[in-house]
């Protein structure tokens, strides 16, 4: 199957006790966004680096068809978009979007290319020159988008990616990702605290309860409106 498949997915706390997250099971076609919901403390985020392999977990990830979960996180081609963007202090916007684009066959037009691409798309062209220190928590967020982007990753991962863009712009870069998911065709899951930004950008959510397990899921607005427990979607 083409897309990201998750499969009995455990990630158990290294203390002991219950699992962070438990038998977590769900696919993602090519194109699509599913959304992951739940109180905090439910392992949304953990849920995320597991599948990018960032943190040790039992079960299997597939990526178009091919098992990655024995591979190191550089080896998965997955691509991550964490909650607070990392970027590299001493680089521009352009040198921190570029700094995917390592690849010493690429020329260098192609590469200035695929940039430029990236960040005309997050609408970041009037800030090509400035450092991370100058810009704002949005701004920074929509240089990470850019960055991942122009990583071509076959699967995306993001974390809370648009709490902190700008209100004025939060529609459009939403929009925008959608449109570039669905062109690209690059399966993605959103970890969000918002249920409308949930119910708005995705088809499928997924409702992860407070001991880490899959409460619901299904269509976006089927949740919304039929939720499998009075308080399955509350605190989230």
């Amino acid at each position: 199957m083409k897309g990201l498949e998750v499969s009995g997915v455990r990630v158990p706390r290294p203390e002991g006790g219950a699992d962070i997250v438990s038998d977590i099971s769900f696919s993602v076609e090519p194109g699509q966004l599913l959304c992951v919901v739940g109180p905090s403390g439910s392992g949304k985020t953990t849920l995320l680096r597991a599948i990018a392999g960032l943190i040790r977990a039992e079960g299997s990830v597939r990526v178009d068809g091919r098992e990655v979960s024995g591979l190191r996180p550089n080896e998965r081609n997955i691509g991550l978009s964490s909650q607070d963007p990392v970027l590299f202090d001493t680089l521009t916007v352009e040198e921190n979007v570029g700094f995917v684009l390592d690849d010493p066959d690429t020329p260098k037009r192609v590469r200035d290319g695929q940039i430029a691409v990236s960040l005309a798309r997050m609408n970041l062209m009037s800030l090509v020159n400035s450092y991370p220190n100058s810009l704002s928590g949005g701004q920074a967020t929509r240089v990470s988008l850019a960055r991942l982007f122009a990583q071509r990753p076959a699967v995306m991962l993001l974390d809370e990616s648009f709490a902190h863009v700008e209100a004025t712009l939060k529609h459009n870069v939403q929009r925008t990702f959608l449109e570039l998911i669905e062109r690209l065709q690059i399966p993605a899951v959103l970890v969000t605290h918002d249920l409308d930004e949930a119910c708005e950008m995705s088809s499928r959510m997924l409702v992860l309860t407070e001991n880490g397990q899959i409460g619901q899921l299904g269509k976006a607005r089927d949740i919304y409106a039929r939720p499998a427990s009075a308080l399955s979607l509350i605190h989230i």
